[in-house]
C-alpha cells in the first residue's frame, strides 16, 4: 500500500464535493459506518457474548430529563464534563418532552453520536485527502476509521464521539484555511471535554510555520475567543456553584475523585510488575506524579521538536496531535475506555500507507475492544484486579494489559519516531 506505487494522480481541490468520486467516497463511508455499528452490537451481544454497556446512556437521559425540568447542572445535579457536553442532552430531549417518551430520549442520544462519528469519517477523509493528495489514500484512511471496533462501540454507548467530531472538524477547517470557524470550533470542543485543546497549541506552530504574518492575529483570536467562552460557559457557573464545582472539570481529565486508581492504566500496569511480581518497594503516588512529569515532558519535548522544524507538513501536524493525544491517554493517572477513540481519527490517518501499521492500528482497536466490554468486570474493575495477587487470572490481566500497552507504544514508534529523529537531526546537524 505504498504511496510511490499508487499511480493515481495529484488532485488539485481536495475538498471539491462536486467531485463525483469525492460523492461516491463519502456515500460508501456513510453506508459502511451505519453498517459497522450495528455488525458492533451484534457481534457484543451474539459472538463474544457480552451486553452492551448503556450505563453512560441512561446517565445521559437522566441529565435530558432534568434540563428540560429547568434544573441546572452543577448545582442541581452532578456533571462530571465541561457545560457544553450537555448540548447532546439538550437535543436529545427535545423529541421525548413533545412526545412524552423517555425513550426517545435514549434513542435521540444515541443516534446524534452515530452522526457524529459519521461526521469525524468525513473528517478523517478530507484531512487524510490533504495529506496524500490521493482519493484511493483518502478513502482507505475513512474505511480503517470506520471499522474501528473500539470507536464504534464508543460511539454507541457514550458521548465521546461529540468532542471527537469537534477535533476533527477543526483540524480539516484550519488545513483548508477556514480558520476563524476551525479555531472557533476546538475552543468549543474544549469547552465540551478537555482533550481537544492539546491539539491547539501544534495548529498554531504549523500556523506559524505557513503563513509569520497571521500567527500574531490567530493568537489574538483565540484569546478572545476563550474569553468570550469562558465567560458564557465558566463564569455563570462559579457565581452559582462556587469556583471548586464550577473548574474542577476543566482542571481533572474526568472529573473523578482524586484518590481513585485506576488498575487499567499504564502506570498502574508498571506498579504491578514492580510491586506485586518483582517484588520492589514502591509507592503508587510516587509513581504516578512520576508518570504524570515524564508525560508532561513529553509533551513539551514534542512541541519544542515542532517548532524547531524548517517546516511543518500536514502529515507532520496529525503526527504531533496523535502522539500527544496517545501519551496523554497512557500515561493519564485515570482511564477510561473511550480515551481510546480520542485518537483513533488521527491514526487512522497516519497508518494508511503500510499494512503493517494498519495491522498494529487493528490490533490496539481490538485490545482496546477486549479490555472494555469484555474483561471488565471478570478480571478487573475500574479501582481493583478482580483476582487476588498471584492467582492464575491475576497474572492473565497483568499480562494483557501489558501487551496492550506495548501495542500502543508499537504504534507510536511506527508513526511519530521517525519524524522525530529526523527533524532532530535537521536541528542538530543545521541541515535545511
Amino acid at each position: 500500500m505504498s504511496r510511490k506505487k499508487n499511480k493515481e494522480p495529484i488532485i488539485t481541490s481536495s475538498d471539491n464535493f462536486d467531485d463525483p468520486v469525492i460523492r461516491k467516497h463519502i456515500f460508501y463511508l456513510i453506508i459502511l459506518s451505519l453498517a459497522f455499528k450495528i455488525a458492533t452490537i451484534i457481534t457484543t451481544l451474539f459472538v463474544f457474548r457480552s451486553a452492551i454497556d448503556y450505563f453512560d446512556l441512561r446517565t445521559n437521559v437522566v441529565k435530558s430529563i432534568f434540563i428540560l425540568n429547568g434544573k441546572i447542572p452543577y448545582l442541581d445535579f452532578y456533571h462530571e464534563y465541561p457545560v457544553l457536553a450537555l448540548i447532546p442532552n439538550i437535543i436529545a430531549g427535545i423529541p421525548s418532552a413533545i412526545f412524552n417518551n423517555l425513550i426517545l430520549s435514549f434513542t435521540s442520544f444515541q443516534l446524534l453520536m452515530i452522526l457524529f462519528d459519521v461526521g469525524t469519517t468525513i473528517c478523517v477523509y478530507f484531512v487524510a485527502l490533504k495529506i496524500y493528495n490521493k482519493k484511493s489514500l483518502a478513502f482507505t484512511s475513512g474505511v480503517i476509521y470506520t471499522l474501528s471496533l473500539c470507536a464504534a462501540y464508543t460511539t454507541l454507548t457514550r458521548f465521546d464521539s461529540f468532542p471527537v467530531f469537534l477535533m476533527m472538524v477543526s483540524i480539516y477547517l484550519i488545513l483548508y484555511k477556514r480558520q476563524v470557524v476551525g479555531y472557533t470550533t476546538l475552543a468549543l470542543g474544549f469547552f465540551t471535554k478537555i482533550f481537544p485543546i492539546i491539539a491547539l497549541p501544534f495548529l498554531l506552530i504549523y500556523e506559524l510555520k505557513s503563513d509569520k504574518s497571521m500567527f500574531k492575529e490567530r493568537i489574538q483570536f483565540n484569546i478572545v475567543i476563550y474569553f468570550l467562552l469562558f465567560a458564557l460557559c465558566i463564569a455563570p457557573f462559579i457565581f452559582l456553584t462556587g469556583v471548586d464545582k464550577a473548574l474542577k472539570v476543566y482542571l481533572i481529565a474526568t472529573g473523578s475523585n482524586l484518590n481513585l486508581i485506576y488498575v487499567n492504566t499504564f502506570t498502574y500496569t508498571i506498579y504491578s510488575w514492580l510491586h506485586d511480581l518483582l517484588k520492589i518497594g514502591i509507592d503508587y503516588n510516587t509513581l504516578t506524579s512520576v508518570m504524570t512529569g515524564i508525560v508532561i515532558c513529553l509533551i513539551i519535548f514534542l512541541l519544542v521538536v515542532s517548532y524547531k522544524m524548517k517546516k511543518m507538513s500536514e502529515l507532520n501536524l496529525i503526527q504531533f496531535i496523535g502522539a500527544s493525544i496517545l501519551l496523554f491517554v497512557v500515561f493519564s493517572k485515570f482511564h477510561s475506555p473511550q480515551y481510546f477513540m480520542w485518537f483513533a481519527p488521527l491514526f487512522a490517518i497516519l497508518v494508511v500507507d503500510d499494512i503493517y501499521k494498519i495491522v498494529v492500528f487493528f490490533i490496539v482497536q481490538f485490545l482496546a475492544f477486549m479490555e472494555f466490554p469484555l474483561m471488565y468486570g471478570h478480571y478487573y474493575t475500574n479501582v481493583n484486579y478482580t483476582n487476588a495477587v498471584g492467582t492464575y487470572n491475576w497474572y492473565v490481566t497483568i499480562l494483557f494489559f501489558t501487551i496492550e500497552y506495548l501495542f500502543i507504544f508499537l504504534l507510536l514508534y511506527q508513526n511519530v519516531l521517525g519524524t522525530i529523529k529526523y527533524n532532530m537531526n535537521q536541528y542538530i546537524h543545521g541541515e535545511t
